[in-house]
């Protein structure tokens, strides 16, 4: 889906949404604030429109730590942007989850924000 960018914005990388519609790079602690919508195709500069992948696969995206191929994936709590495994994302933290195991590094996921926490 297209969103425009509060700032730039590099490709690969985990974004909130705001409440204007606009998109920044996720912060650590956006997840458990709810806001994570998706991750960039390509890096979006500020003020410009981009795709976010809301749905659907993404490679390439960076991940801190180890990944278990199924596991639920949040934004990283410790490098924006980034994602973190998370077993029992709570409501409004899941992003989805990885579809292939990583150890640091980059991991495919499967974005799907109605992973974990569904109460």
């Amino acid at each position: 889906m297209p969103f425009e960018a509060t700032a730039d914005i590099p490709a690969r990388t985990a974004v909130t949404i705001g409440t204007t519609g606009k998109i920044t790079k996720a912060t650590t602690g956006g997840a458990a604030a709810g806001t994570t919508i998706g991750v960039t195709v390509d890096a979006i500069g500020s003020g410009k429109v981009g795709r976010v992948v809301v749905l659907g696969p993404v490679d390439n995206v960076p991940a801190d730590g180890s990944i278990a191929a199924g596991s639920p994936v949040i934004a990283s709590t410790t490098t924006a942007g980034s994602v973190i495994a998370k077993a029992a994302p709570t409501t409004g933290e899941g992003l989805g989850f990885a579809i292939a195991a990583a150890s640091g590094g980059l991991v495919t996921i499967w974005v799907n924000r109605s992973i974990g926490g569904i109460t």
